[in-house]
């Protein structure tokens, strides 16, 4: 029986270049007597280091990176939970608040005033310098606000010292506006046209009154600083530090 012929050898024209698993290719790239292309033997996972992608089994890789995230977000719930503590634990410095006054403000009409100490019923002012008799009929307590504010100088409206702003309340608004009106009414007569602001048994602040008040807006200035004008918010408003 006659030999049957083997395929041609690897190299030859019939298959040049070519591998196991595709059809004969284009000559071999090199210089005359480049002996051509080794047999190819697959790597046993995939194409072999720095071929674009990794093997098989690194597939497994996605748990980790799922992980990571999973860490990542916890982080980040971690840092906003402690952004809201720490806005929250802010409120002893805040320089606004709104609703019930710790310390209710007692505004009365100023019916005599003289130097301190004071004697028969007299209410000193904060420096214990000045004694002020107050109107029994004139008078209102205002234990909640819309909103009371620090405001600092602003000269350029009339401010020209630290202050607290106070928006009251319908009631309160309406009320205060009265009481103006009464002051007002007492033109340039001194001290009649003042309204004590009475905050514990000290008067802060004895301005004069020129005309009603209606919008329910009030400014409690004096000779603040700073200090003194947040001072007195932190005890209106029961913060502390």
């Amino acid at each position: 029986m006659a030999e049957h012929p083997g395929p041609p050898p690897y190299g030859t024209p019939e298959n040049q270049g070519a591998g196991p698993y595709g059809p004969p290719g284009p000559e071999p790239y090199g210089p005359p007597g480049y002996p051509g292309p080794q047999p190819y033997a697959p790597p046993p996972y995939g194409p072999g280091p720095g071929q674009g992608f990794a093997p098989g089994p690194t597939r497994r890789g996605r748990g980790p990176l799922i992980a990571v995230v999973a860490v990542a977000a916890l982080v980040l719930l971690i840092g906003a939970g402690t952004a809201i503590l720490l806005l929250t634990g802010n409120n002893n410095d805040a320089t606004r608040a709104s609703g019930a006054l710790k310390t209710p403000i007692r505004f009365q009409q100023v019916t005599a005033e003289s130097p301190a100490p004071c004697s028969g019923g007299g209410v000193p002012d904060a420096d214990g310098r000045t004694c002020y008799r107050l109107s029994a009929d004139g008078t209102m307590t205002v234990t909640r606000v819309k909103v009371i504010r620090v405001q600092p100088p602003d000269v350029a409206h009339g401010r020209t010292s630290w202050a607290l702003q106070l928006d009251l309340e319908g009631a309160d608004a309406q009320a205060f506006a009265a009481l103006s009106a009464k002051a007002a009414a007492a033109g340039s007569q001194q001290p009649g046209n003042r309204i004590a602001i009475v905050v514990g048994d000290k008067v802060v602040s004895a301005p004069a009154v020129a005309q009603a008040i209606t919008g329910g807006s009030i400014e409690i200035s004096g000779s603040f600083d700073e200090q003194a004008a947040k001072s007195l918010f932190r005890r209106l408003t029961g913060r502390t530090g």
